[in-house]
Protein backbone atom coordinates (compact mmCIF):
# COMPACT_ATOMS: atom_id res chain seq x y z
CA UNK A 1 0.00 0.00 0.00
CA UNK A 2 1.59 3.17 -1.14
CA UNK A 3 1.32 6.32 1.10
CA UNK A 4 0.89 10.05 0.08
CA UNK A 5 2.70 12.12 2.72
CA UNK A 6 2.18 15.80 3.91
CA UNK A 7 5.41 17.12 5.80
CA UNK A 8 4.41 19.92 8.21
CA UNK A 9 8.05 21.50 8.53
CA UNK A 10 9.74 24.21 7.11
CA UNK A 11 10.33 27.75 7.15
CA UNK A 12 9.35 30.58 5.06
CA UNK A 13 10.98 34.29 4.50
CA UNK A 14 9.19 36.09 3.01
CA UNK A 15 9.54 39.73 2.19
CA UNK A 16 6.50 42.10 1.33
CA UNK A 17 6.30 44.89 -0.29
CA UNK A 18 2.83 47.21 -1.10
CA UNK A 19 1.99 49.45 -4.19
CA UNK A 20 2.84 52.70 -1.96
CA UNK A 21 5.58 51.82 -0.03
CA UNK A 22 8.15 49.66 1.24
CA UNK A 23 8.49 47.77 4.29
CA UNK A 24 10.31 45.23 5.55
CA UNK A 25 8.45 42.22 7.30
CA UNK A 26 9.23 38.73 7.74
CA UNK A 27 7.28 36.11 7.90
CA UNK A 28 8.42 32.73 9.41
CA UNK A 29 6.95 29.47 9.80
CA UNK A 30 7.64 27.24 12.37
CA UNK A 31 8.85 23.83 11.75
CA UNK A 32 6.33 21.75 13.54
CA UNK A 33 7.91 18.10 13.00
CA UNK A 34 4.66 16.64 12.03
CA UNK A 35 3.75 14.14 9.30
CA UNK A 36 0.42 13.29 7.61
CA UNK A 37 0.39 10.30 5.50
CA UNK A 38 -2.73 8.94 4.02
CA UNK A 39 -3.47 5.50 2.36
CA UNK A 40 -3.76 5.16 -1.38
CA UNK A 41 -5.07 2.58 -4.04
CA UNK A 42 -3.07 0.47 -6.51
CA UNK A 43 -4.01 3.18 -9.42
CA UNK A 44 -3.17 6.37 -7.58
CA UNK A 45 0.05 8.04 -7.82
CA UNK A 46 1.86 9.17 -4.52
CA UNK A 47 3.03 12.33 -6.60
CA UNK A 48 -0.13 14.11 -6.88
CA UNK A 49 -1.10 16.78 -9.42
CA UNK A 50 -3.76 18.84 -7.28
CA UNK A 51 -4.60 19.44 -3.88
CA UNK A 52 -6.46 21.03 -1.94
CA UNK A 53 -7.15 21.17 1.95
CA UNK A 54 -11.00 21.76 2.92
CA UNK A 55 -12.61 21.87 5.78
CA UNK A 56 -16.17 20.71 6.13
CA UNK A 57 -17.09 20.69 9.90
CA UNK A 58 -14.03 17.79 9.48
CA UNK A 59 -10.51 18.37 7.69
CA UNK A 60 -10.02 16.64 3.99
CA UNK A 61 -7.61 16.41 1.61
CA UNK A 62 -9.13 16.69 -1.97
CA UNK A 63 -6.95 15.20 -5.06
CA UNK A 64 -7.11 15.06 -7.84
CA UNK A 65 -6.17 11.63 -10.15
CA UNK A 66 -5.69 12.85 -13.64
CA UNK A 67 -5.36 9.10 -14.44
CA UNK A 68 -8.78 8.28 -13.21
CA UNK A 69 -10.53 11.89 -14.10
CA UNK A 70 -11.47 11.84 -10.73
CA UNK A 71 -11.33 13.79 -7.35
CA UNK A 72 -10.55 11.78 -4.20
CA UNK A 73 -11.15 12.70 -1.02
CA UNK A 74 -9.43 11.72 2.00
CA UNK A 75 -10.18 12.00 5.76
CA UNK A 76 -7.48 13.78 8.34
CA UNK A 77 -9.21 11.20 10.90
CA UNK A 78 -8.68 8.02 9.85
CA UNK A 79 -6.20 8.95 6.87
CA UNK A 80 -7.87 6.86 4.51
CA UNK A 81 -9.94 7.78 1.45
CA UNK A 82 -13.84 8.92 1.90
CA UNK A 83 -14.68 9.32 -1.26
CA UNK A 84 -14.27 8.53 -4.92
CA UNK A 85 -15.82 11.06 -7.42
CA UNK A 86 -15.54 10.08 -10.90
CA UNK A 87 -16.37 11.78 -14.20
CA UNK A 88 -17.28 10.53 -17.40
CA UNK A 89 -15.42 11.90 -20.37
CA UNK A 90 -18.53 12.37 -22.05
CA UNK A 91 -22.34 12.71 -21.01
CA UNK A 92 -24.32 14.93 -19.28
CA UNK A 93 -21.80 14.67 -16.19
CA UNK A 94 -18.94 14.46 -18.58
CA UNK A 95 -15.35 16.24 -18.43
CA UNK A 96 -12.68 16.01 -21.00
CA UNK A 97 -9.74 15.71 -18.88
CA UNK A 98 -10.14 16.67 -15.56
CA UNK A 99 -7.36 18.93 -14.64
CA UNK A 100 -8.00 22.43 -12.20
CA UNK A 101 -10.55 21.85 -9.78
CA UNK A 102 -11.34 24.48 -6.64
CA UNK A 103 -13.28 23.07 -3.80
CA UNK A 104 -15.94 26.09 -2.37
CA UNK A 105 -17.63 23.89 -0.56
CA UNK A 106 -18.79 20.24 -0.77
CA UNK A 107 -21.56 20.66 -2.55
CA UNK A 108 -19.97 23.38 -5.25
CA UNK A 109 -16.85 22.44 -6.92
CA UNK A 110 -15.41 24.16 -9.40
CA UNK A 111 -13.75 22.53 -11.97
CA UNK A 112 -11.68 23.27 -15.25
CA UNK A 113 -10.37 21.41 -18.70
CA UNK A 114 -7.26 22.68 -19.44
CA UNK A 115 -8.19 22.97 -23.13
CA UNK A 116 -12.12 24.14 -23.25
CA UNK A 117 -12.47 27.42 -22.07
CA UNK A 118 -15.62 26.39 -19.65
CA UNK A 119 -16.01 25.91 -16.01
CA UNK A 120 -17.50 23.38 -14.82
CA UNK A 121 -19.75 23.64 -11.24
CA UNK A 122 -20.52 19.63 -9.68
CA UNK A 123 -21.34 18.50 -6.29
CA UNK A 124 -19.57 14.94 -4.81
CA UNK A 125 -22.27 12.92 -5.94
CA UNK A 126 -20.21 13.43 -9.37
CA UNK A 127 -22.94 15.70 -10.87
CA UNK A 128 -22.79 18.69 -12.76
CA UNK A 129 -25.31 21.63 -11.98
CA UNK A 130 -23.56 24.10 -14.26
CA UNK A 131 -21.39 24.59 -17.56
CA UNK A 132 -20.17 27.89 -17.64
CA UNK A 133 -18.39 28.76 -21.79
CA UNK A 134 -16.73 31.96 -21.74
CA UNK A 135 -14.61 33.44 -24.93
CA UNK A 136 -10.80 33.71 -24.12
CA UNK A 137 -9.81 37.48 -24.31
CA UNK A 138 -7.27 38.37 -27.49
CA UNK A 139 -3.86 37.84 -26.48
CA UNK A 140 -4.60 35.54 -23.19
CA UNK A 141 -4.80 32.15 -23.04
CA UNK A 142 -8.02 30.08 -20.52
CA UNK A 143 -8.50 30.16 -17.40
CA UNK A 144 -4.92 28.08 -15.91
CA UNK A 145 -5.84 26.38 -12.93
CA UNK A 146 -3.22 23.85 -11.44
CA UNK A 147 -3.37 23.09 -8.00
CA UNK A 148 0.39 22.14 -7.14
CA UNK A 149 1.92 24.65 -9.68
CA UNK A 150 2.54 28.69 -9.51
CA UNK A 151 -0.97 28.30 -7.09
CA UNK A 152 -3.64 30.83 -8.28
CA UNK A 153 -6.63 29.73 -6.82
CA UNK A 154 -9.77 31.55 -7.87
CA UNK A 155 -11.68 33.85 -5.69
CA UNK A 156 -15.34 33.27 -6.11
CA UNK A 157 -17.28 36.42 -4.89
CA UNK A 158 -21.25 37.33 -5.07
CA UNK A 159 -21.81 35.87 -8.77
CA UNK A 160 -17.90 35.82 -10.71
CA UNK A 161 -15.10 34.27 -10.65
CA UNK A 162 -11.26 35.79 -10.86
CA UNK A 163 -9.10 33.59 -12.15
CA UNK A 164 -5.23 33.43 -13.37
CA UNK A 165 -4.59 33.14 -17.09
CA UNK A 166 -1.17 32.63 -19.60
CA UNK A 167 0.08 35.02 -22.46
CA UNK A 168 -0.70 33.75 -25.61
CA UNK A 169 1.56 33.27 -28.60
CA UNK A 170 5.20 31.58 -28.86
CA UNK A 171 6.73 32.25 -25.94
CA UNK A 172 10.22 32.28 -27.29
CA UNK A 173 9.04 35.64 -29.31
CA UNK A 174 7.28 37.78 -26.53
CA UNK A 175 9.10 40.88 -26.24
CA UNK A 176 8.55 43.27 -23.20
CA UNK A 177 6.25 45.31 -25.65
CA UNK A 178 4.18 42.75 -26.16
CA UNK A 179 3.22 42.19 -22.68
CA UNK A 180 2.98 45.80 -21.55
CA UNK A 181 -1.05 45.95 -21.47
CA UNK A 182 -1.27 41.82 -21.01
CA UNK A 183 -3.20 40.99 -17.62
CA UNK A 184 -1.81 37.36 -15.11
CA UNK A 185 -6.28 37.67 -14.59
CA UNK A 186 -9.20 38.40 -15.71
CA UNK A 187 -12.73 37.74 -14.01
CA UNK A 188 -15.71 35.52 -15.66
CA UNK A 189 -19.25 36.52 -14.42
CA UNK A 190 -21.18 33.21 -13.41
CA UNK A 191 -24.31 34.31 -14.66
CA UNK A 192 -23.68 34.51 -18.52
CA UNK A 193 -19.88 33.95 -18.76
CA UNK A 194 -19.11 37.75 -19.52
CA UNK A 195 -15.38 38.42 -19.41
CA UNK A 196 -13.87 41.18 -17.94
CA UNK A 197 -9.49 41.88 -17.55
CA UNK A 198 -9.33 43.22 -14.32
CA UNK A 199 -6.22 43.05 -11.65
CA UNK A 200 -2.36 43.50 -11.83
CA UNK A 201 -0.59 43.52 -15.53
CA UNK A 202 2.88 42.28 -15.99
CA UNK A 203 5.51 45.09 -14.64
CA UNK A 204 7.11 47.40 -17.71
CA UNK A 205 10.58 46.07 -16.55
CA UNK A 206 10.07 42.23 -16.18
CA UNK A 207 12.11 41.70 -19.34
CA UNK A 208 15.44 43.69 -18.49
CA UNK A 209 17.69 40.89 -19.79
CA UNK A 210 15.57 39.16 -22.39
CA UNK A 211 13.14 36.07 -22.33
CA UNK A 212 12.28 35.13 -18.97
CA UNK A 213 9.18 32.28 -17.84
CA UNK A 214 5.97 34.01 -17.83
CA UNK A 215 4.61 32.61 -14.50
CA UNK A 216 2.78 34.43 -11.14
CA UNK A 217 0.80 33.31 -8.40
CA UNK A 218 -1.82 35.07 -6.68
CA UNK A 219 -4.30 34.98 -4.01
CA UNK A 220 -6.87 37.13 -1.52
CA UNK A 221 -7.34 37.64 2.19
CA UNK A 222 -10.03 39.42 4.11
CA UNK A 223 -9.28 43.00 2.27
CA UNK A 224 -6.04 42.22 0.28
CA UNK A 225 -4.70 40.89 -2.79
CA UNK A 226 -1.16 39.28 -3.11
CA UNK A 227 0.56 38.34 -6.00
CA UNK A 228 4.10 37.58 -7.02
CA UNK A 229 6.21 37.05 -10.22
CA UNK A 230 8.46 34.72 -11.31
CA UNK A 231 12.28 35.91 -10.90
CA UNK A 232 11.09 38.63 -8.12
CA UNK A 233 11.70 38.33 -4.61
CA UNK A 234 8.94 40.46 -3.56
CA UNK A 235 4.99 40.23 -2.95
CA UNK A 236 2.78 42.87 -4.18
CA UNK A 237 0.10 43.91 -2.41
CA UNK A 238 -3.07 45.47 -3.73
CA UNK A 239 -6.09 46.35 -1.11
CA UNK A 240 -9.59 45.66 -2.23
Amino acid sequence: MKNISLILIGTLLVICSCSLEKSNKYLVLNPTGKKLSFELDSITSNLSTGLQYVNEGEPYLVNANWSTNSLQIYSFKTKKLKKNIYFPYEGPNGIDNLFGFHVKNLKEIYLFPQLIPQIIVADTSGKVNKRIDYVVPGGHRNAFIHNIYFQSPPIISDNSILVKTHLEGNLREITQKDIDNKYILYNISLNDGQVSLTGPKYPSDYMPNGMKHFESSSTKGKSKYVFSFFGIIEFSILTN
